[in-house]
């Protein structure tokens, strides 16, 4: 049976800047993304369901949608996001989409994007219940996604959670890792990572695998 690596998170883990077909990808790569070189050090097939803006119910339920594909042996990678990023609804289907809550301009399926009324509303809920309670707001979604991956190692599986904190100031000052920006000393505005960026956030989370750690922060 083939083994199976699954990655979830926002657009850390799909690669975003980075990917094939990018500025940076076409001007300095070609290089790999972390998901890749995990994928290949363990020899399993990579399923990444990382996806750009993407809030943190939002991963819960791509994990929720595939649980019963997850197998004994296979390899769990799992990351939170910011709390400031919620679901919404769309402005035309009747569905939920993810979208900063800062910014609903950004977001053309967004219910705010379309009502400026919708749009101011969503901002002072952000200020007023997610970004002054921050801490709160990710010690909730820490535990969530630490129950997952304590299912998935009850399962068999290789499983770790990395923290939003590796590329994120709003809790504490210090990105982990390079970024495009700085790799390409400011041709490229973009604060993903560079493929030395990948590089060291794959041995970080490739040593807390082997090491049996659970939760990298």
């Amino acid at each position: 049976m083939v083994k199976k690596a699954w990655f979830f998170g926002d657009s850390f883990t799909i690669g975003y800047g980075a990917e094939q077909g990018s500025r940076y990808y076409e001007e300095f790569g070609p290089g790999k993304l972390f998901s890749e070189l995990l994928s290949h050090y363990y020899d399993a097939q990579e399923f990444n369901f990382g996806l750009p803006g993407k809030c943190n119910n939002a991963i819960i339920k791509s994990i929720t949608e595939h649980l019963s594909e997850i197998k004994k042996g296979d390899i769990v990678v799992i990351s939170n996001t910011s709390p400031l990023r919620d679901l919404v609804p769309h402005n035309s289907k009747p569905e939920l989409v993810s979208q900063k809550l800062l910014n609903s301009e950004l977001y053309p399926d967004s219910i705010g994007f379309k009502s400026r009324d919708i749009a101011n509303t969503l901002v002072q809920y952000c200020i007023k219940v997610r970004s002054n309670n921050i801490p709160e707001w990710n010690r909730h979604y820490r535990e969530v996604f630490l129950n997952f991956t304590d299912y998935f190692l009850s399962r068999g599986c290789k499983a770790i959670f990395w923290d939003y904190s590796a590329w994120s100031e709003e809790e504490e000052r210090g990105m982990k890792f390079e970024n495009i920006h700085t790799a390409t000393e400011g041709k490229i505005y973009d604060l993903h990572w560079s493929y030395k960026g990948h590089q060291d956030a794959y041995e970080w989370i490739k040593n807390g695998l082997e090491k049996g750690i659970k939760f990298l922060k």
